[in-house]
């Protein structure tokens, strides 16, 4: 099974903005710290989705690489059954968690200054020399870069850091993690 990517918000200004808060529903599976728009909401009908928005993913095609909103559960990791049930708190990997498609999502709307911590999984391309890390064309993952990409959401690497991962014996398996600020969004 593929590791899904991992996010910890460390400061964020959404903590303390209600408004920068939404849930949102995607016809994709969805990592945290994957990107993307909340231009709309559902409109459908069922009472469970009428306030919820719906995700679409960045397009350069348009201009809307920026104004992006980021998927974070929290550290609430959920299990999904092939019938569709879900459960929550019985995996201890975060690696293991993603929202599948059709289910709600929680998002914040990063802004300049805020610092979020993320494992490799939530990033294309490679790390290398690379200290920048933007919103891109037709994905929902940010992408390595040498630098930040204009009129994009955009974060500045701070250092490497660590996720351990408790797996029920004495040790623990230690995953890297990189710390960013946002520079632009």
């Amino acid at each position: 099974m593929a590791n899904h990517g991992v996010l910890y918000v460390k400061q964020i200004a959404a903590t303390n903005v209600d408004a920068w808060n939404r849930t949102a529903v995607s016809g994709s599976d969805i990592d945290d710290g994957y990107v993307f728009r909340l231009d709309s909401q559902s409109g459908s009908a069922t009472a469970l989705y009428s306030e919820v928005w719906t995700t679409t993913v960045p397009s350069s095609n348009g201009s809307t690489l920026n104004n992006l909103w980021m998927s974070s559960s929290r550290g609430v990791n959920i299990l999904y059954t092939a019938n569709g049930l879900a459960y929550k708190g019985l995996e201890d990997d975060p690696r293991n968690f993603y929202v599948v498609s059709g289910s709600m999502i929680s998002a914040f709307k990063p802004q300049v200054g805020d610092i979020v911590e993320m494992t490799t999984d939530c990033i294309s391309g490679s790390k290398a020399s690379n200290t920048f890390i933007n919103s891109a064309d037709g994905v929902y993952q940010l992408a390595w870069g040498a630098t930040q990409t204009s009129s994009a959401l955009s974060f500045k690497y701070l250092g490497d850091d660590y996720l351990a991962i408790g797996n029920g014996k004495m040790t623990t398996q230690h995953v890297t993690t990189y710390k960013f600020v946002c520079l632009a969004n």
